[in-house]
């Protein structure tokens, strides 16, 4: 998850890095209904990523 503020350039260096680490990732600025996730990231404002929840359905 990230912020409309967020610049596209940080959106893809913390996918870029979520992806080497072996993970898939899908970046959204919310979450659709629906969706099953086993783990919830939100770019944090400098650009870090740290973990803000579990898995379930949004």
């Amino acid at each position: 998850m990230y912020d409309a503020g967020q610049s596209p350039a940080q959106v893809a260096r913390a996918v870029q890095s979520i992806l080497k680490s072996g993970r898939s990732v899908r970046a959204e600025q919310s979450a659709p209904e629906g969706l099953r996730v086993r783990q919830t990231l939100r770019l944090g404002p400098d650009g870090a990523v740290p973990v803000t929840g579990g898995g379930g359905i949004c």
